[in-house]
């Protein structure tokens, strides 16, 4: 698309001039290839420039040597550029831009006017396709550049050995650019007639009465093995050569490294864990689940909700509703004192947020108010656990202004997918996964973040630990009702419920309670209520998570090199 842009700037931009070519005219155009076994081809061109009456200092050639492939740029490699003028003038200048060489062929202290001869040649590298099956050389001889009419153009190509006249496959378009129309003439010039068939080492192409604008591009495949083909290794320097954006993702993972490492790590703890038999500091669940995995989820705010209905404030109730067709399970909450005693902010505005005046509210009518004040209590969660010096910045913040970043490099690799390629594309999703993955990590707890979290897993150790292994605890408190139901909310922000049921298996049966009840409850154990309330974990951390509503072939398959144009000056 860069290459089709840029060509039509210059053709418009030489037609913006046009009276200034009106009189000049290319004679002949020709072109020699010679197809090196080494994959280089030298290119020489000979044209045949007629001023007119016009004086002028000489011409200007522009010849492309980057395009955009399917995966990303593509750049051929130019040199051993040299160029002969009238009267065997040997003097140019070259500049590279937008992808295209400019040659300004002439003098100017000089002048000249009439039939001329310029001789441009050439070395190009990476200018043949391999294919699984063939090898192609694909060119645009003259380009579609140039502002004046083309009276004849030809091109030559010379092999690097003979073949046979079947092995060779050969096409020839002439016309404006991408055009199919094929050309006058295709000619073999060393066509040997031998007993097994006919060999050639030479192709030649020609067409005559070309406009301004018009051009023409040819194309040869021979079977594989009659140039080298560049190793796996040479081409992926090429690739990175042509598109330093590879480099990008490991600048992004050796930056998002450096700041992890000097800002996201969190200080050394003591390394060992202790067994605990109860929350450290008077931690809550929903702190107690931030602390240990940095985030505040909606499994902690369901486990929060347990904790308070533990303490008295609300009563949660398993309840069955009658449909037209089906019955339905729901959850109301009770409210059963007043939140303001409460230590916690977070705590209070969540109650505040759940009942809003009322006494009695259902899960489900929660739906689609609750998910406005969550983002809030999750906030005020964070806030709590930087404020009582557990971490050292808002870990949700800081993993979330990372995830965005991430996000960023993906959204630009998206809209460079089609006007650059697949590398692009790539090279900056794999930044946006780097750095969000990195990212995740990067909140750190302070020493005293470090010493409870370990604190935590000593207590999650007491509360997942077997029967059996039960006695080697020293000075383990007696397992009583009372116990099971006050540490049950932090063992479901844990995540170990179960194996705490399991300890009260014998002990916890028929315990009705004033903080939990169920219509189906006929018979009643420590792992009926935690079925129970992993249900209501359920469908209330769903409730709260709720909202409202390559190349292209001359012959099909792969990618013409060669083109651009030229004019006088």
């Amino acid at each position: 698309m860069k290459k089709i842009i840029l060509m039509l700037a210059i053709f418009l931009g030489l037609l913006a001039i046009k009276p200034v070519f009106a009189e000049e005219v290319i004679n002949d155009f020709h072109a020699d290839f010679s197809l090196n076994q080494n994959g280089t081809v030298r290119v020489v061109e000979t044209i045949n420039y007629d001023f007119g009456t016009s004086e002028r200092h000489g011409i200007f050639r522009y010849i492309p040597y980057s395009y955009q492939a399917d995966r990303g740029n593509y750049k051929l490699r130019l040199s051993n550029i040299s160029v002969i003028g009238p009267g065997n003038l040997t003097k140019f200048s070259q500049s590279r831009a937008g992808g295209m060489l400019k040659l300004k062929i002439g003098d100017e202290n000089r002048t000249v006017s009439g039939r001329q001869r310029f001789i441009v040649s050439y070395t190009v590298g990476r200018a043949i396709n391999f294919f699984n099956n063939q090898d192609e050389f694909y060119w645009n001889v003259t380009g579609n550049g140039w502002p004046m009419a083309i009276n004849s153009a030809s091109a030559k190509i010379q092999l690097p050995t003979n073949l046979d006249l079947a092995q060779l496959k050969t096409a020839c378009y002439a016309g404006a650019f991408g055009s199919r129309t094929s050309c006058d003439n295709i000619l073999f010039p060393d066509l040997v007639e031998i007993q097994s068939g006919s060999r050639i080492s030479q192709v030649e192409f020609r067409q005559n009465n070309l406009a301004a604008g018009e051009g023409i591009s040819i194309v040869v495949a021979w079977p594989k093995g009659l140039v080298s083909e560049p190793s796996k290794i040479t081409k992926l320097l090429y690739t990175i050569g042509d598109n330093y954006i590879i480099v990008l993702p490991f600048a992004v993972l050796l930056l998002m490294f450096y700041f992890w490492y000097t800002r996201g790590r969190d200080p050394i703890g003591r390394g060992t864990i202790i067994t605990q038999y109860g929350a450290p500091d008077g931690l809550t669940p929903a702190e107690i689940g931030t602390i240990i995995d940095e985030e505040a989820d909606n499994l902690d705010i369901s486990a929060e909700l347990i904790h308070l209905a533990v303490d008295g404030y609300l009563k949660i109730n398993r309840i069955k509703e009658k449909g037209l067709v089906f019955e339905s399970e729901d959850y109301q909450f009770e409210k059963l004192k007043d939140q303001s005693g409460l230590a916690n902010d977070f705590d209070r505005y969540l109650i505040t947020a759940i009942f809003k005046g009322r006494d009695q509210v259902k899960l489900s009518e929660l739906k689609k108010t609750i998910y406005k004040d969550l983002a809030k209590i999750k906030e005020m969660i964070y806030l709590a656990t930087v404020q009582k010096g557990y971490f050292k910045g808002n870990s949700g913040k800081t993993k979330t202004f990372f995830l965005l970043l991430g996000g960023v490099f993906f959204v630009i690799g998206f809209n460079l997918v089609e006007s650059l390629g697949m590398i692009q594309f790539l090279s900056f999703a794999v930044s946006g996964v780097i750095t969000g993955v990195i990212g995740w990590y990067m909140p750190a707890r302070t020493l005293k973040g470090v010493m409870v979290r370990d604190q935590i897993l000593g207590f999650k150790k007491y509360l997942q630990v077997a029967e059996k292994d039960r006695l080697e605890f020293h000075n383990a408190p007696e397992k009583n009702p009372t116990d099971f139901e006050k540490l049950l909310p932090y063992a479901m922000c844990l995540k170990v419920e179960k194996q705490w049921a399991g300890q009260f298996a014998d002990v916890y049966k028929d315990q009705y309670n004033s903080w939990y009840g169920s219509y189906n409850y006929t018979n009643f154990s420590a792992a009926i209520l935690i079925d129970d309330l992993q249900n209501f974990a359920s469908k209330s951390t769903a409730t709260l998570g709720a909202s409202a509503a390559g190349h292209k072939s001359g012959f099909g398959a792969g990618g013409g090199f060669g083109g651009g144009g030229g004019g006088s000056w």
